[in-house]
């Protein structure tokens, strides 16, 4: 605190300062109770693929001076590409996260609990009109999670992209009975359609949905003995990359294949 940089990717020859404002740069940090004291600008290639540009990114942020790089918004592509899947292997969450993660788990959920997220608010179904069932799109959003970067595990249709709400409870009431789970942890920004769900999986398993914060939602499905994501989603995929890294396994809704790495 009181030493928080932002940075910004600024051409030399702008003269424009560097802001965090606005949707979705000022929100994202006011969310999480972020506030700079200082702003930077910097103008170095955010793709580094080779030693120079490493000890370019060295010399003018040395970690003594700049432990955290704060930039204003993600430096790569959307969605993620394939060279850039492994770099999860090196995000922690804070202890502030995992402390309230652990909490929250210990007092709502027992285990083995099933972790699902459903996306089915009024953006995303208009998203998923783009998609044609009879001309199936290579990839979109991050679809690439389930279908591989070419198309090489099935094409995009429109129930992949939003899958029924039958489909959703099926799923999970199968992979509870296959795990005999006591839990079902929901994850949502619209319906968590709880009532569905609970009357799927029966009254001695218990169905939890929190009005958590996003991340501390994505910690606790990290943490769930399984977990069922939608495929074209981003913070889905988030999720899987972590689990992959632990080795855990993953499904998405209307996605035959049971993904573990």
């Amino acid at each position: 605190q009181e030493k928080r940089v932002a940075m910004c990717f600024q051409f030399p020859s702008s003269t424009a300062p560097c802001r965090i404002e606005g949707n979705p740069f000022a929100n994202f940090w006011d969310e999480l109770g972020i506030h700079f004291d200082k702003f930077e600008t910097f103008y170095l290639p955010l793709i580094v693929y080779n030693e120079q540009t490493k000890e370019d990114w060295r010399a003018r942020f040395p970690a003594a001076d700049y432990p955290v790089l704060a930039l204003r918004g993600t430096p790569a592509s959307y969605p993620i590409q394939r060279e850039n899947i492994a770099l999860h292997a090196y995000l922690r969450w804070s202890h502030a996260v995992r402390e309230e993660r652990d909490q929250l788990i210990a007092a709502n959920l027992k285990k083995p609990f099933v972790g699902i997220h459903i996306r089915n608010a009024v953006d995303f179904d208009r998203a998923c009109e783009h998609v044609d069932d009879t001309n199936p799109t290579l990839n979109f959003m991050a679809s690439p999670q389930c279908l591989g970067y070419s198309g090489e595990y099935g094409k995009l249709t429109r129930d992949l992209c939003y899958p029924p709400s039958t489909e959703i409870v099926r799923r999970t009431a199968q992979k509870v009975k296959e795990l005999n789970a006591l839990s079902v942890f929901v994850a949502t920004a619209e319906d968590p359609m709880m009532r569905e769900i609970q009357a799927a999986v029966g009254p001695h398993v218990k169905v939890v949905h929190l009005a958590a914060l996003p991340h501390i939602d994505m910690a606790i499905l990290a943490q769930s003995d399984f977990f069922i994501g939608n495929c074209v989603s981003s913070f889905t995929a988030a999720v899987r990359q972590e689990r992959d890294v632990n080795n855990q396994p993953s499904a998405f809704f209307s996605f035959p294949s049971v993904l573990k790495k």
